[in-house]
């Protein structure tokens, strides 16, 4: 059967936080599924996010700039991906554009990484 894709399949990302909720992975931040990085956000958006409600509970008058804190976070960690994706969706490219996009969205999955190892330990873990 013939090829079939989905050309221009909208990406978002959403105000993360407000009174009372929060939202990871595909719930705050959606891109087309060519990178086949949906998950790893999700992990990623639920560690940040978890930290930050942490510090909530530890310091409620502080409570809204931990939530913003988490969402810039995850914000300045989703864009390159989020529109790369979007290029890479529109099978709008040839055998080099899509791999020196591959290669920015590879780049930015490093980025994430070191920006999550580079974390300090998590007292919450201490309780498991």
């Amino acid at each position: 059967s013939s090829f079939r894709g989905t050309p221009g399949l909208p990406g978002f990302i959403r105000r993360a936080w407000g009174p009372g909720w929060a939202l990871v992975g595909d719930a705050g931040y959606t891109k087309d599924p060519i990178s086949a990085h949906g998950i790893s956000d999700a992990f990623r958006d639920a560690e940040l996010c978890a930290r930050a409600a942490h510090l909530s509970l530890i310091d409620p008058s502080n409570a809204s700039g931990a939530m913003r804190a988490f969402q810039r976070e995850r914000d300045r960690l989703s864009w390159t991906v989020l529109r790369q994706s979007e290029s890479l969706a529109a099978y709008e490219w040839g055998g080099s554009e899509a791999s020196r996009r591959m290669r920015a969205i590879s780049e930015s999955v490093k980025q994430e990484s070191t920006a999550l190892c580079s974390l300090p330990e998590w007292p919450a873990a201490a309780y498991a």
